[in-house]
């Protein structure tokens, strides 16, 4: 067996949905159905702050490769992007329309992936301006997106049970970030 290091438990009201390690090893990030995402030190063993501002359950939470960054994928249909040290929201991302399952940064930080399951849709969002660069259509609604490690492509997991890898090439892009069956348009 695996001794267990520490429990960080009784910060939030509701169960946790989700974890993410900052690449330093020194944070620990959790999503919560309270609507908050809260931030722990590794080095102290305690509650460092609590992101408010969804109005729905958080479902994912991810670190910038620079750890400077804290995405929040949330059932409100948003991405918010956090700055770790102040705890203030940066920008929020809206487009899907229907809960957000997952967003993840791409390798350089520059770039977040985030997936949809309501409006069968995975997006890519440009992180400085928060500009949806393109979307991917799915069929059956997708639970999660990830970039490969050269953010060429997307590989995305789906409720109909495929994993499927997507060419950046093959995506709708364009200046709309609109949701459902892949239209920018919204439609």
């Amino acid at each position: 067996n695996i001794p267990c290091m520490k429990t960080f438990q009784g910060d939030h009201a509701s169960p946790i949905t989700a974890v993410a390690l900052s690449h330093s090893g020194l944070l620990l990030a959790t999503a919560s159905r309270d609507h908050t995402a809260n931030l722990y030190s590794l080095a102290t063993n305690s509650l460092v702050r609590t992101f408010k501002g969804h109005l729905d359950a958080v479902r994912s939470v991810a670190f910038s490769p620079d750890d400077r960054l804290l995405a929040t994928a949330s059932h409100d249909d948003t991405v918010t992007l956090w700055d770790v040290d102040s705890g203030n929201s940066v920008r929020t991302l809206e487009g899907h329309n229907g809960w957000v399952f997952t967003a993840n940064f791409s390798a350089d930080g520059k770039q977040l992936v985030s997936a949809s399951s309501a409006d069968k849709t995975s997006k890519i969002w440009d992180v400085a301006s928060g500009r949806c660069l393109a979307t991917f259509p799915a069929p059956n609604g997708l639970f999660d997106a990830r970039f490969s490690p050269d953010g060429s492509r997307v590989v995305t997991a789906s409720r109909d049970g495929y994993a499927e890898i997507w060419e950046r090439s093959s995506s709708r892009s364009g200046g709309g970030c609109g949701g459902g069956g892949g239209d920018d348009d919204g439609g």
